[in-house]
């Protein structure tokens, strides 16, 4: 079912990844947008007054990024294992906050983190099913998103009449959407929060997707799904899309482009990113 989402401003002015055979997963909900950008935001714009407490990390390669509840880097380094590997993850040494984890942005030495609290933003809980009533969006524009191995995708952008951007949402990493399939009618930006907001602040052990029922939310309920990022010991245990390295089911290096198989020419849209080769 193909959700619209609705990224309200007012909220977010206030702050702001294969090992089997099977086929990849596919958004459950779906969009609109604003002019497309050139080139993909590596490093999304920071709002700096609410990203304060650096958090360095030894990072290697050409790049890197919070993926889960792992730190994965990509690129040619003696430690990465075909171009992707693990890194060890810093939080804040002014860890307030840190029940609720952090969202961090930047690389190395410049990475800086935020404390994931603010109104809206903790779960609400009752037997199996928990949801968050305020959850992070890329910006103030319209969307539809969906929860891809426990990938928060989002295509769309396109802002209601009168509301002025404030640049992104800490966190999300966008770009312009595929030119193949119908790119004008579902929104041409896409973007991925790569180490998105989870009940008990951990993705495993819950099955997520977004709603428009009262108002925006992210409802998840308890069950067992492959997520990016997760344990492993043989490729069988990996989502499609992720590859068995050093324990961790690892995906290649992100670049938002997809929202739908159609919008890539070899037919495979895994988390945002068109790859090659068959569906």
């Amino acid at each position: 079912m193909f959700v619209r989402q609705l990224a309200w401003g007012g909220i977010f002015l206030l702050w702001g990844l294969a090992c089997d055979t099977t086929t990849s997963p596919r958004p459950s909900l779906v969009s609109r947008s604003p002019p497309a950008r050139d080139s993909v935001i590596d490093v999304v714009p920071i709002r700096e007054s609410k990203l304060r407490l650096p958090a360095p990390v030894a990072d290697v390669g050409e790049w890197c990024a919070d993926v889960g509840k792992l730190r994965i880097c990509w690129g040619e380094d003696k430690s990465c294992v075909g171009g992707v590997c693990v890194v060890p993850r810093t939080i804040p040494s002014d860890a307030g906050g840190a029940e609720a984890g952090f969202r961090c942005v930047g690389l190395g030495k410049e990475r800086v983190c935020a404390s994931r609290q603010r109104p809206g933003a903790a779960f609400e809980c009752k037997g199996d099913v928990c949801v968050q009533r305020s959850p992070y969006l890329p910006d103030e524009g319209e969307w539809d998103c969906a929860v891809l191995g426990g990938i928060s995708v989002c295509v769309g952008g396109e802002r209601p009449a009168g509301v002025m951007p404030t640049g992104k949402t800490p966190g999300w990493l966008c770009g312009k959407r595929s030119g193949v399939g119908d790119s004008g009618t579902l929104g041409v930006e896409i973007c991925l929060d790569l180490s998105p907001e989870f009940p008990d602040n951990d993705g495993g052990g819950w099955v997520c997707h977004f709603s428009a029922e009262q108002g925006i939310r992210k409802v998840c309920r308890r069950g067992q799904e492959k997520y990016v990022s997760e344990a492993c010991q043989s490729p069988a245990d990996c989502i499609a899309g992720t590859r068995c390295v050093s324990s961790y089911c690892l995906p290649p290096r992100p670049t938002p482009n997809c929202y739908l198989p159609r919008d890539c020419p070899s037919g495979r849209c895994e988390f945002g990113t068109c790859r090659g080769g068959a569906p």
